[in-house]
């Protein structure tokens, strides 16, 4: 016990000092790494099994009761997983209903404008000429001929 307490304030107090280490300390260190390992080794297997156990695998090994854990413990990451998708899902929808809505308004104010301006000026809408010069010669729409038949547009000049 003593000399434990003189390591202590040997290792605590002299930090100037270069520490040298001796036998017994090396042969602890050692002792407590290897000690540190099996635990960690122990772990390490006891979460292998554990993965194979959930995925199925080495049920044999298994009692009614850790099989009812195993089912319990699966139901409710099920549970939680359904969960997620819905919720997901609830946010998918509201976007999708948002974005319908603003769909909707471009497209009660783009029939708002057709009205307004009336049928002869709805090329010059869709080709953006009224006022707005592209630069683009090709960009211009074709004309129409006045021949019209049955609702339909018997030619392009």
């Amino acid at each position: 016990m003593q000399k434990t307490l003189e390591r202590y304030q040997k290792c605590s107090y002299s930090i100037a000092e270069p520490v040298v280490p001796c036998k017994e300390t090396l042969s602890g260190c050692l002792h407590n790494s290897y000690q540190e390992y099996l635990k960690l080794k122990g772990r390490v297997e006891a979460l292998q099994r554990s993965e194979r156990t959930l995925l199925g695998e080495d049920l044999d090994s298994l009692n009614t009761r850790e099989l009812e854990q195993l089912e319990n413990q699966l139901e409710m990451s099920l549970k939680h997983i359904r969960s997620i998708k819905t919720q997901v899902m609830l946010d998918q929808l509201c976007d999708l209903k948002r974005k319908e809505q603003m769909l909707q308004e471009s497209n009660r104010v783009l029939r708002q404008k057709l009205q307004e301006n009336g049928p002869e000026n709805c090329l010059q809408l869709m080709w953006g000429i009224n006022g707005v010069d592209s630069g683009d010669p090709s960009a211009e729409p074709p004309a129409l001929t006045q021949n019209v038949s049955a609702g339909f547009v018997s030619g392009w000049v």
